[in-house]
């Protein structure tokens, strides 16, 4: 057998590419449910970041909301008949039912993690959790429902819906049952009492993220991306942690790593006068105090 490779693809950017004439349409169309009872809850900020943009990954481009609604409109126009002031819950429930009977077939790992089309997602049978995330957020956002992806880095990512009082954590195509937590029933699945922290990828760019401050400094890849935001204080209340530097470095920054199947790095912090503090961790969890090298993880603190 030969060995697939994979050659690196160029960037190209949507200022560029994509139509004046597109983006008219899209923004016209989402603002089809705007003000509606299931959103009304949501400052125009809000709105503009859950619900207005028009991609949710690095996806190929397509009139997703016109094909979602094709698919789903009844789901709505069903609730209406029955309830003509439905909440976000009423309106996400009866959407969600209609996505569980086209069971998930999760796959660790996936060809086309990134990169697929909405149309391509609604047909596909199998997935990773970034597939059936970007799916969820198609369909949700396609009537006017603010859902958004939240996860770790580099390790798990499930769908949020954004009510007026809470978080409704599912699994787009899995079975959702009233009252679950779907970070509660993965990390029980995975044998872990918490997860260290939580990050929301959003549309816009994170100014104060670490891809906007970094200079020409190396960060880990995940941290490359503007395009996120940590939430984690939305799920817990952690910890703050204030850390004196033991083997010092000309590094800027400092990260918060957890050894799973190597070292995965969970949080950053800017190093002041060789101390660096952490905010909002989770308890019960081992974490390496370290630099960040391409080719090397160094410590400088104990665990």
């Amino acid at each position: 057998l030969k060995t697939l490779k994979y050659l690196p693809l160029g960037k190209e950017y949507d200022d560029e590419n994509v139509s004046s004439d597109f983006l008219t349409k899209h923004i016209d169309e989402a603002f089809k449910y705007y003000k509606s009872s299931w959103n009304n809850y949501l400052t125009d900020e809000e709105y503009f970041e859950y619900v207005l943009p028009y991609r949710i990954d690095d996806e190929i481009l397509e009139d997703w909301q016109t094909l979602f609604r094709n698919e789903y409109g009844w789901v709505l126009d069903s609730l209406l008949l029955v309830n003509q002031n439905p909440t976000a819950y009423d309106l996400f429930f009866a959407l969600n039912k209609e996505l569980e009977k086209t069971k998930e077939n999760f796959v660790k790992v996936f060809p086309f993690t990134q990169g697929v089309s909405p149309s391509v997602l609604y047909h596909a049978t199998c997935g990773d959790c970034i597939n059936y995330c970007n799916l969820g957020c198609f369909v949700m956002r396609s009537f006017g429902l603010p859902v958004v992806t939240d996860g770790n880095p580099n390790s798990h990512t499930w769908n949020v819906l954004i009510t007026s009082d809470s978080l409704v954590q599912f699994n787009t195509r899995g079975t959702f049952v009233n009252g679950s937590f779907h970070v509660q029933d993965w990390t029980k699945y995975n044998c872990w009492k918490n997860v260290p922290k939580i990050w929301r990828k959003t549309f816009a760019e994170n100014p104060n993220s670490l891809a906007k401050i970094k200079g020409h400094e190396s960060v880990p890849e995940f941290f490359e991306d503007a395009h996120y935001i940590d939430v984690t204080n939305q799920y817990y209340k952690g910890i703050d942690v204030e850390i004196q530097m033991k083997n010092k470095s000309r590094k800027d920054f400092a990260y918060l790593a957890v050894h799973n199947c190597g070292f995965m790095y969970y949080d950053w912090s800017k190093i002041e006068n060789d101390k660096v503090k952490f905010f909002n961790i989770s308890d019960s969890i081992v974490y390496f105090p370290s630099y960040y090298y391409a080719d090397r993880y160094v410590p400088f603190s104990y665990p």
